[in-house]
């Protein structure tokens, strides 16, 4: 028997069960990230866990404290280039996970045009953009101390909720939106929208 033969049943994929009662805060989860240390997060509808790969570790909201998880329901979460953990949530806006004092740095909400962050990517120059319920934002350079400065409106940017949001390998920013696909051109002076089959036909 040649030794690929022998150790061919030991290469089955194995999964392992990881839910409330491993210690996730609720079972619904909504996003997932890996943070520039490894570790893994995971957003829910009751908090943010993190993952060490013995344990989880759980944040909540504590409206005692300014440096806690401003909202329990996670929309989504981002890891920008340098490794930080950006928390999107649902009815808190955004928050900065700070590792070094194991706390949250939030981004005042007047800045995102929208509380409920469903989407986020970074912009390639250390900036986000962010999709809202109400459209999308861009934040530049939102530095160390949360104090993020909004970019100029963007032209014709699509007044409907934005859902998911990817830059591509151009550096194109992609929407989906509740109202369709758009993508922002290359001069960035406008969305266009990018017409899709509907129905197995086209529009």
């Amino acid at each position: 028997t040649s030794p690929a033969t022998r150790w061919a049943p030991l290469l089955d994929t194995v999964f392992q069960h990881l839910g409330t009662d491993q210690g996730l805060p609720h079972a619904d989860v909504t996003a997932l990230a890996q943070d520039g240390d490894g570790f893994l997060w995971f957003g829910t509808q009751d908090g943010l866990a993190r993952w060490d790969g013995y344990r989880f570790r759980v944040y909540q909201p504590d409206r005692h404290n300014s440096a806690s998880l401003p909202d329990n329901f996670i929309q989504t979460l981002h890891v920008d280039e340098q490794g930080r953990l950006w928390i999107g949530t649902s009815g808190g806006g955004l928050a900065r996970f700070d590792a070094i004092h194991e706390q949250f740095i939030r981004i005042a909400t007047d800045k995102l045009g929208n509380v409920h962050v469903n989407a986020m990517a970074g912009d390639g120059n250390g900036g986000l953009w962010l999709g809202t319920q109400a459209g999308v934002t861009h934040l530049r350079d939102p530095g160390q101390d949360g104090r993020a400065a909004p970019a100029p409106a963007e032209a014709d940017a699509p007044q409907v909720a934005v859902n998911a949001l990817l830059r591509d390998a151009r550096g194109r920013l992609w929407l989906g939106t509740d109202q369709g696909l758009l993508w922002r051109t290359d001069d960035g002076k406008g969305f266009h929208k990018l017409d899709l089959p509907h129905n197995g036909t086209a529009p």
